[in-house]
């Protein structure tokens, strides 16, 4: 049996008091699988869950969510008040992420058994190798490309429906691909989003790309600030166009 002697009052959690993140990794590293890679990282507002750098949990004040796939999605789907995942009530329910009831949240076994299925359903993500500049330094690669969605749930539908991308919800305004290469994101936030297609370059060092920026002719449009997954900068080459160079944490 496993131990768990974490003391979480969950009782009213979906019945107007929301539930704690914190609490919810808590409970998560109290019932990780032997040997998991197991990582987390805040993000608008909650938390995700990653293993081996990839996301398969969602952490909210809604509650836990877990990414199944196939049989293991049909099967938990199957599991007494197993919900899909959705962050608002009138948001689409997810395809992916699936909200866990609170009996399991207390039942570290079954708990185990659901993460280890979640993770062994991710697909495993290839690095690829950085190829070196002439000068013999590592050249910075595009890894990301954001975009501003007017209407979330189309434009989403969209990319799935034309060409099977698979996007995971970063709470109720942004969602984007996570494949370990080169991302698109749909930024929903107007107050956030850019008025064009944003590139983003990830580099090994912020300081030094915000200073290679300047000494090149770019202008910095928004200096280095701290976000989900990292920090970046944005900024304006010479045509004007406005991008962004981020280092992950």
């Amino acid at each position: 049996m496993l131990a768990f002697e974490l003391k979480i009052d969950l009782t009213t959690a979906r019945h107007g008091v929301a539930y704690d993140p914190k609490q919810l990794q808590a409970v998560m590293e109290a019932a990780s699988p032997p040997g998991l890679d197991l990582g987390f990282r805040p993000m608008f507002g909650g938390i995700f869950g990653y293993a081996a750098g990839q996301a398969f949990a969602s952490l909210s004040n809604v509650g836990l969510a877990l990414k199944m796939t196939g049989a293991d999605h049909a099967a938990l789907s199957e599991v007494p008040d197993v919900k899909p995942l959705r962050y608002e009530p009138d948001d689409p329910p997810s395809k992916s992420y699936l909200l866990l009831p609170k009996a399991m949240l207390s039942d570290p076994e079954t708990l185990q058994l659901w993460m280890a299925r979640s993770v062994a359903g991710l697909k495993p993500t290839k690095k690829k190798p950085r190829k070196k500049t002439f000068g013999g330094q590592l050249m910075s690669r595009i890894c990301f490309v954001e975009l501003p969605a007017s209407d979330l749930v189309s434009s989403r539908s969209f990319y799935t429906d034309a060409f099977g991308l698979a996007f995971t919800d970063f709470g109720p305004s942004y969602s984007c691909t996570v494949t370990g290469d080169v991302d698109l994101g749909l930024q929903a936030d107007a107050s956030e989003a850019t008025s064009a297609p944003l590139v983003v370059i990830a580099v090994d060092d912020l300081e030094a790309a915000l200073e290679a920026v300047r000494k090149a002719g770019g202008v910095i449009t928004k200096p280095p600030f701290a976000f989900p997954g990292g920090r970046r900068f944005h900024f304006r080459d010479p045509s004007g166009n406005e991008l962004a160079a981020l280092k992950a944490d």
